[in-house]
């Protein structure tokens, strides 16, 4: 009998703190480049985390929200 139990999930804020960080990089990188970063932080979000902890994601999500919040105040954003 297979098991049943259910598959572990992210935390609800987290889940939706990489949702914003994927917006995010629409906006910041329009093109390509911020499509591909939504279409793959929006997969980890869903069920890419559960193939282990990547680093690469826990940091790109940090920056993408920094970039943001300099974008919001009015600073330039590279």
């Amino acid at each position: 009998m297979a098991d049943t139990a259910p598959l572990p999930q992210l935390p609800t804020t987290d889940r939706q703190r990489i949702h914003r960080a994927a917006f995010y990089a629409t906006r910041l990188y329009p093109g390509p480049l911020g499509r591909l970063v939504d279409r793959e932080l929006t997969a980890y979000a869903e069920f890419g985390y559960r193939l282990g902890h990547d680093a690469t994601v826990v940091l790109l999500v940090k920056e993408l929200h920094e970039k943001w919040a300099a974008a919001e105040r009015g600073e330039k954003v590279a």
